[in-house]
């Protein structure tokens, strides 16, 4: 770099950098955040085919998890939103873990759930980067399609993913008043490369998602509707054997549909149901190397051995109230969710119910939840169930 150059770069950086900060005195910036505690006790039952009892020992824990976000509106067509939080969000990490002094070992010391930018122009949005998840049945659904939807209903989609997504969302708006709202979103995002054999791993074969649905709102929010659908391409990896590379014709892609229900009878009741299905289009795959997923936050895979995905249908109904008595309120929901491979993999026939009592009581800046949680397993090959009960006590304080 000449001794000209320098100068002029260091110019042109003083003038971009004073138009930046004159653009940012002139935004609308925001800043929040919450830290919540929990207290939690841990009990499992489990009876396998013959009804006896080889339940754990209960478990008693301390969890925390934080966020900090800040919106930044530079003008009505563009807003920038940024959150950090805990490592495991909204799962909520044990105390004691994720806590020491960064090193080689341990870096993994927060997350960054959302890092994006929102573009809108009059019926137009567009936003991309790491997006904050817009949670419905079908969302909830998919987060456990990569294990044949084996365990779909443990928890949603905004708890595993910590509420974000990855990609595009674009955004139309077709109707606005106050008697109906009607709009359209696509999701779309890029994942990493399709999970498959060991012997397939040195395939790239990327995996496309599109979650398609249709916000509508009559009455003044009396009745709100979100039909969606879910699409992932190449959800699992297939092969040509004679000529050793991947055929899209013969990789196994899901769909997935659904839509939720919510209706406002009263200004302080709420009610809520849900559907979702959700199946693969292909045959039989091999797959050495399974994905684990830690159902129930306990800092252990639920399942590691390898199984064969074949036909796997996946459904979850989901329904709740949330009445609001005068001071704090009361919230009820529940999940059903069954999943089904029909041709090769009994094993990943399961039924779930779950449950989720809470209130929530505000007090200035504090909100203490009493909160009992339910699940109840049951895997149809061996007639084995499985019982979890989880009360805790939460305390969140937000700013």
């Amino acid at each position: 770099m000449s001794k000209l150059q320098i100068p002029l770069l260091a110019a042109l950086l003083f003038v971009v950098s004073a138009h930046v900060s004159t653009v940012f005195a002139k935004a609308d910036i925001t800043f929040n955040g919450d830290i919540q505690y929990r207290i939690r006790y841990h009990y499992v039952m489990l009876k396998d085919s013959a009804g006896e009892d080889s339940s754990a020992a209960p478990d008693l824990l301390n969890t925390y998890g934080w966020n900090l976000k800040w919106k930044i509106t530079v003008n009505e067509n563009l807003m920038f939103g940024i959150r950090l939080s805990n490592p495991a969000g909204y799962a909520t990490d044990r105390i004691g873990e994720n806590l020491n002094k960064v090193s080689s070992s341990n870096y993994n010391i927060l997350s960054i759930p959302e890092l994006y930018f929102k573009w809108s122009v009059g019926f137009f949005s567009l936003s991309a980067g790491i997006i904050p998840a817009k949670p419905n049945s079908v969302l909830n659904l998919v987060a456990y399609e990569t294990n044949g939807y084996k365990g779909v209903g443990t928890t949603t989609w905004s708890v595993l993913m910590n509420n974000s997504q990855k990609g595009l969302d674009l955004g139309l708006q077709f109707i606005n008043n106050e008697t109906l709202r009607l709009g359209m979103d696509v999701m779309a995002s890029i994942a990493d490369d399709a999970p498959g054999s060991d012997k397939y791993n040195t395939l790239k074969y990327d995996q496309i998602r599109l979650l398609v649905s249709f916000p509508t709102s009559i009455g003044n929010d009396f009745i709100s509707l979100l039909p969606a659908m879910h699409v992932r391409f190449n959800a699992y990896r297939s092969i040509d054997t004679v000529n050793t590379k991947s055929k899209w014709d013969d990789a196994n892609h899901t769909l997935a549909g659904g839509c939720d229900l919510h209706i406002k009878p009263l200004e302080n009741l709420t009610a809520r149901l849900g559907a979702a299905g959700g199946m693969y289009n292909n045959e039989c795959q091999e797959n050495d190397s399974l994905l684990s997923i830690d159902t129930d936050n306990d800092g252990q895979p639920d399942q590691n051995a390898p199984v064969t995905i074949c036909s796997p249908i996946g459904m979850l109904f989901t329904g709740g109230v949330t009445y609001e008595p005068g001071f704090g309120k009361a919230i009820v929901d529940f999940f059903f969710g069954r999943s089904r491979d029909r041709e090769q993999s009994p094993a990943l026939n399961n039924d779930l119910l779950f449950w989720d009592v809470k209130y929530a009581m505000p007090v200035k800046s504090l909100t203490i939840m009493p909160r009992m949680r339910i699940w109840y397993y049951k895997t149809e090959d061996s007639e084995s169930t499985e019982t979890r009960l989880r009360p805790e006590l939460i305390l969140k304080a937000s700013f």
